[in-house]
């Protein structure tokens, strides 16, 4: 049985549960963050700027190449994003893993690469682990990606999902993604509703109704733990708010 059906009977087998039990138990990601010695920060106003989500990623270091500093440690945070990370070069970002050679010393091996647009300086990257080597795409965090007074969810479970975002409703296969707009300055409640289909019946496996106010925008991505508690559903929501990319300004040295 492939993951796709395995992740989608798990899922429904654990969301026979009522809505409202669900709404408290499926929380968005909580975040935190790990400074590091060798945290790649930026070197440029052009760096690709990026976070990182990385749900089934274990305790194994991985590295980019930092400019000419050498190689520099990434962020994994569980269950949720990571702080900004910077990078100098072009696409494809290349994840490196420690390793030895036939001596002994220190090399920094190719574990997986994400490729990005030339254009693109904030992203959320959203990294798998399938078996030694590491999967990554990237969701486009720029003005022309998502502007100004929108909601987007992106799909990155390998469920196909029915969405209900605000008055947009979608059908989305893994790796899609559905985005609502605001006119009003002012500051409303959407509903956002996703379920599994299954036998061409939709269950519902997150509920909640969320606040919005003009001038900003939200990007909702939604995955699989593969550790939850008993009892609760794998579907999580990590949640990320902003009023735009951030402002690159470079300290004085």
């Amino acid at each position: 049985m492939n993951l796709r059906r395995l992740f989608l009977l798990g899922l429904l087998t654990v969301c026979a549960v009522s809505v409202a039990s669900a709404n408290e138990k499926m929380k968005a990601a909580e975040m935190s963050s790990i400074n590091y010695s060798d945290f790649p920060s930026m070197l440029s106003p052009d760096d690709l700027g990026f976070k990182v989500l990385a749900p089934f990623i274990g305790k194994e270091d991985l590295f980019i190449k930092y400019g000419a500093g050498g190689y520099r440690r990434i962020q994994t945070v569980a269950e949720g994003l990571s702080r900004t990370h910077y990078y100098s070069g072009s696409s494809p970002l290349t994840f490196y893993r420690k390793g030895l050679d036939a001596e002994g010393e220190v090399v920094y091996l190719p574990a997986g690469s994400c490729e990005f647009k030339s254009a693109t300086k904030d992203a959320v990257i959203c990294m798998q682990k399938r078996g030694d080597e590491y999967l990554a795409f990237p969701i486009d965090l720029s003005l022309k990606g998502q502007p100004l007074g929108s909601v987007r969810f992106v799909n990155f479970t390998p469920a196909n999902l029915v969405v209900l975002l605000n008055d947009e409703r979608a059908a989305i296969n893994p790796g899609g993604e559905v985005v609502t707009t605001f006119e009003s300055k002012e500051k409303t409640y959407f509903n956002f509703k996703i379920g599994a289909m299954y036998e061409d019946e939709a269950k519902m496996i997150y509920s909640k109704r969320h606040p919005f106010r003009g001038g900003m925008r939200i990007l909702f991505i939604g995955y699989a733990s593969r550790s939850p508690a008993g009892g609760e559903s794998p579907f999580r929501v990590v949640s990320h708010y902003d009023k735009g990319p951030e402002i690159r300004v470079m300290s004085a040295k």
